[in-house]
């Protein structure tokens, strides 16, 4: 089985992305072949680290959706595709037009509760073209956001894998003694992190104002925001105008960033509406405890006072009590770590992940389409 996955951007850090490679690495090669294609420029770290697991990649330009189009359905013919999964709006589309009156299926591995099908006429394309297309869910909360009840094909949760951390070195988290050398921090601080990028609905002003209510009970406690995006300025004039401003730090983007939540006291995600919430997760398996929003799939793992704690949406009180929770009782602290790490490991193999993911494109790929014209 040869399938190609397409998607807009091949960043290194991206959720889908990661997930592609977590797919390439923990595969069975004697059941799947895979390559991925891309619209925009590729980043060179994450061409190789695919390569490195035998996935080669194809940068697809071309404005709108025809060009690439005709790039694909030359891709599938010269290299025997049998399925292509689209992980974007613009790379269904794209697919749909490739393999018309093409023998190859289309998978739609749709990764986000914020609407990926913005507005009434995506919406009614999508619900259009999709109506026999087997749908690809990386939560719950994604299903109940994307199905709808005129669609007749396979629907299928498959959540992400995710490596434990503690068993792959470019992953390991960095040494609690580090602190010093690595960000400058005294081992007495309390270091609160959260990675994500800079944009409205990762919600990081209603973190920045939780942390300001604790700062002054709490003059040790750090807050680490890592990340970029549209919005980075206007969250460091928040800040500047807090008195707490010298003790929350932008880093910016990291390549090291899974490495330093092992320097981290807690880990905070208060997005609204996160599709799956991978750094999550990935906290999580470091064995540092979390807090997060009652909001999208965390409340599918994230246990409220068992594998983490809950907090409402955009409550800067709530998310205040939550942090002076951690900051004052270090046995919940280590009991919630302790608890989110066996969880993740349990639910999130990799390996899992893999298998389901191929049993899925099998299950579809073994279901032809009625019309095949192999010259077209």
């Amino acid at each position: 089985m040869n399938v190609l996955l397409l998607l807009r951007d091949l960043a290194y850090h991206g959720g889908v992305p990661q997930s592609f490679l977590t797919l390439a690495q923990f595969r069975d090669p004697a059941r799947l072949r895979m390559q991925v294609g891309a619209f925009r420029e590729c980043q060179p770290e994450m061409v190789e680290a695919l390569g490195n697991f035998g996935t080669p990649v194809h940068h697809l330009s071309g404005r709108g959706c025809l060009r690439p189009a005709l790039a694909v359905r030359s891709l599938l013919r010269e290299q025997h595709i049998d399925a292509v999964v689209c992980a974007s709006f613009k790379s269904y589309l794209t697919a749909k037009l490739a393999t018309c009156a093409r023998k190859q299926r289309c998978l739609f591995w749709i990764a986000s509760v914020p609407e990926v099908i913005a507005g009434p006429v995506r919406r009614a394309i999508y619900r259009t073209l999709a109506r026999q297309d087997a749908l690809i869910f990386i939560s719950q909360a994604v299903r109940k956001a994307h199905a709808y009840p005129q669609h007749r094909g396979l629907e299928q949760v498959v959540y992400y894998g995710i490596t434990d951390p503690y068993e792959h070195r470019e992953h390991e988290p960095y040494p609690r003694q580090a602190r010093m050398e690595i960000l400058g921090l005294p081992p007495t601080a309390f270091v609160l992190g959260f990675i994500a990028e800079f944009i409205a609905w990762k919600d990081h002003p209603t973190l920045i104002s939780a942390f300001a209510k604790v700062a002054d009970a709490f003059p040790e406690a750090v807050l680490l925001l890592i990340g970029t995006g549209a919005q980075r300025g206007e969250l460091e004039a928040l800040a500047r105008n807090l008195a707490c401003h010298d003790r929350i730090h932008f880093l910016g983007p990291r390549p090291d960033a899974r490495r330093l939540l092992g320097l981290l006291d807690a880990y905070v995600h208060p997005s609204r509406g996160e599709g799956f919430g991978l750094a999550v997760v990935e906290a999580m398996l470091a064995g540092v405890p979390v807090i997060v929003s009652n909001d999208g799939a965390f409340p599918e793992y994230v246990k409220d006072h068992h594998t983490g704690l809950v907090v409402g949406g955009g409550d800067t009180d709530g998310l205040a009590r939550a942090l002076r929770e951690l900051m004052t009782q270090p046995e919940l602290a280590r009991q919630l770590a302790a608890a989110g790490r066996v969880h993740c490991l349990k639910h999130f193999s990799p390996v899992r992940f893999a298998s389901e993911m191929t049993a899925v494109l099998e299950r579809v790929i073994a279901v032809r389409p009625p019309h095949h014209d192999p010259q077209t």
